[in-house]
């Protein structure tokens, strides 16, 4: 494996760290996904963009769950780690709508199924604070969005409440990262502990004390709007004709606040605790958008795929939808029941500028597999 190839990725080993001069990351990603440098995949845009604003940040994709090692190779991380099931669901991705194990995972070398924990995100954040006490555990991603609240679990047919509880994570982001990533980023820069970062859009945090639940919250057009309590997890989880309609009272009203325009911060009651949804980051403006797109994306998977894996097969199979794609949008005012884009991105439509696809366009037709089209 080419020493120079390597350094055009973000490190995943502490050879990588030294080649680059590195003593101790700023922040480590812990991915249920392979390592592919590529706009389509949370911890390459996030980790770039947090390289864009001074921090060293690692990646350990797809660690041993069963192994706490696996999540110390590169070292504690001077400030945080952040986690993330994948670009799907740990469940979704393990088993088939007929509850049966899947043969295969596009976001693994080679394509080998069996590379992420059922529950990922539970499981890596119980391995993260085993390795290293006290370090703060901050989760997102489609898992961690869907999650947030109590929600129906297909695979176990009932009731689940929030993952922040169940994984014991420290603060949950929701939704697009890139706002509230680099608010809790700056907020360590500055000395802050976990529990002073709370109040970011975009984040959802627990408590056990009431009297910490802030009143409301400024919306994006300067109006206070006051704080909605949602039904509790003993309401929404009972299996009643009342539980069912407060469950669909709950989801109606976190719908109804996906705007972060116009949403109020959402609380659900869960025992003695409570779990507290700041209202949504706002968008990305076409300049911010741009700027996330045209970070210095290798597109590709990183070496390490480059031999095969169990199966024979080399990289990552994910990659080939998306490495001749462009993202031109984010946001869906459609709220269609089959699709999770609106509530995981939110209403608002956001757009990059033309001269910025036509930039990343450019760029494709520099890659030898080009083939003249761009994939939908």
């Amino acid at each position: 494996m080419q020493s120079s190839e390597r350094l055009s990725f973000m490190p995943v080993s502490l050879q990588d760290m030294q080649e680059r001069g590195i003593q101790q990351l700023d922040f480590v990603f812990i991915s249920g996904d392979a390592y592919v440098d590529h706009s389509s995949f949370a911890a390459a845009i996030l980790g770039r963009f947090l390289e864009s604003k001074g921090f060293t940040v690692g990646v350990i994709p797809q660690p041993d769950w069963k192994d706490c090692q696996s999540f110390t190779v590169l070292g504690k991380p001077k400030y945080a780690f952040w986690v993330s099931a994948g670009a799907m669901d740990s469940m979704v991705s393990n088993y088939t709508a007929n509850n049966k194990p899947r043969s295969s995972d596009v976001y693994a070398h080679g394509g080998v199924a069996g590379k992420r924990p059922d529950r990922a995100l539970i499981t890596y954040t119980a391995k993260i604070k085993e390795a290293y006490k006290g370090i703060p555990v901050i989760i997102g991603g489609i898992e961690a969005s869907l999650r947030r609240f109590a929600h129906y679990d297909y695979w176990s047919n009932t009731v689940r409440r929030s993952i922040l509880l169940d994984s014991k994570a420290d603060l949950l982001i929701y939704g697009m990262g890139e706002h509230p990533i680099a608010e809790i980023a700056q907020g360590f820069r500055e000395g802050k502990s976990i529990t002073q970062l709370r109040g970011i859009r975009g984040t959802c945090w627990r408590t056990g004390k009431k009297e910490d639940i802030p009143a409301g919250a400024t919306d994006g057009q300067g109006k206070f709007q006051p704080t909605i309590f949602l039904p509790s997890f003993k309401e929404v989880s009972a299996n009643t004709p009342e539980g069912k309609k407060s469950f669909a009272h709950s989801y109606i009203m976190q719908e109804k606040n996906t705007d972060a325009m116009s949403a109020h911060i959402l609380v659900e009651q869960s025992e003695e605790r409570f779990v507290v949804q700041e209202p949504p980051a706002f968008p990305l403006t076409t300049e911010e958008f741009d700027a996330v797109m045209e970070l210095p994306f290798t597109r590709r998977w990183h070496p390490m795929y480059d031999v095969p894996a169990e199966n024979g097969k080399i990289g990552v199979p994910g990659l080939s939808e998306v490495k001749f794609s462009l993202v031109n949008n984010r946001g869906c005012f459609g709220a269609c029941s089959f699709c999770a884009i609106t509530f995981h991105q939110g209403k608002r439509i956001q757009c990059r500028s033309h001269d910025s696809l036509i930039k990343e366009a450019t760029i494709l037709t520099g890659d030898k597999e080009f083939k003249g089209y761009i994939h939908d």
